[in-house]
């Protein structure tokens, strides 16, 4: 099994870089086919969505989540052209947290831009070490797996993104939103995938359960929840918020005293 070079700078705990997908370069990529690394690795999507095949079990990854893997641990990475990812490199001697298991993390905003800030720049090395150090601290204080709402960056879907951040219950189909914005169903359905690196029913899901756990956290009981959000009973709303967050609702409803 090949091994990836190693490219932490010596003296370093970490290094973040952006996967290119139209060349290969020790230090901008990985190389074709399974092959491993000496340090741990989180890959995370920074616009669209990705997929990183770990022991033949793909995991699809968008924005704000991520994919552990251990040091020595064989792998691939399915690049999607209109996509981005970076992958953040861990010293092992520097991760005194869980690190034998594969896993999927949240990787939230603040994480994503400090990384990004440290990769491009040019701070004196102490600094850097400090901030590496927030870095690992973010990393280890995964709680519950969090996500980022991708609001998608197009005029020509605009008012269709608008009305439903004001409104996510609302139930309106691909075909009939598309009526409304003057656009075929197919450019609608493009555009979302294009921006968000997800279908506008998946997206709309996303929304909703981000949504939905704002009102939790206020303490709104799950099945007010349910109906704000566009659902018509607390089972299919269990179920969807579920399947996108990988918890059930009641755990973000406030402790009791």
């Amino acid at each position: 099994m090949p091994q990836h070079p190693p490219i932490i700078p010596e003296g370093y705990t970490l290094t973040t870089r952006f996967m290119r997908d139209r060349y290969w370069h020790p230090h901008f990529g990985c190389p074709p086919g399974a092959h491993t690394h000496p340090e741990h690795v989180v890959f995370f999507p920074i616009l669209g969505s990705e997929s990183v095949v770990v022991a033949g079990r793909p995991h699809q990854l968008t924005v704000g989540e991520g994919v552990w893997v251990p040091a020595d641990t064989a792998h691939s990475v399915l690049r999607v052209p209109a996509s981005m990812m970076a992958a953040v490199h861990i010293d092992p001697a520097a991760w005194s947290g869980e690190a034998l298991t594969v896993r999927e993390v949240g990787v939230r905003a603040a994480l994503r831009e400090l990384l990004i800030y440290l990769m491009e720049a040019p701070i004196p090395k102490d600094q850097r070490l400090r901030a590496q150090r927030v870095c690992l601290e973010l990393l280890a204080d995964e709680g519950r797996r969090e996500f980022d709402l991708v609001i998608p960056q197009d005029e020509r879907i605009a008012p269709i993104v608008q009305a439903l951040l004001a409104d996510p219950a609302d139930g309106r189909s691909l075909e009939e939103w598309a009526w409304t914005v003057s656009l075929s169903s197919r450019t609608v359905a493009r555009v979302f995938d294009r921006t968000t690196g997800m279908t506008f029913n998946a997206w709309r899901m996303r929304l909703r359960v981000t949504r939905a756990v704002e009102l939790l956290i206020s303490g709104m009981p799950v099945g007010v929840v349910a109906g704000k959000v566009g659902y018509a009973s607390i089972g299919a709303f269990s179920n969807a918020f579920q399947r996108v967050s990988g918890h059930r609702p009641q755990e973000f409803l406030p402790a009791r005293a």
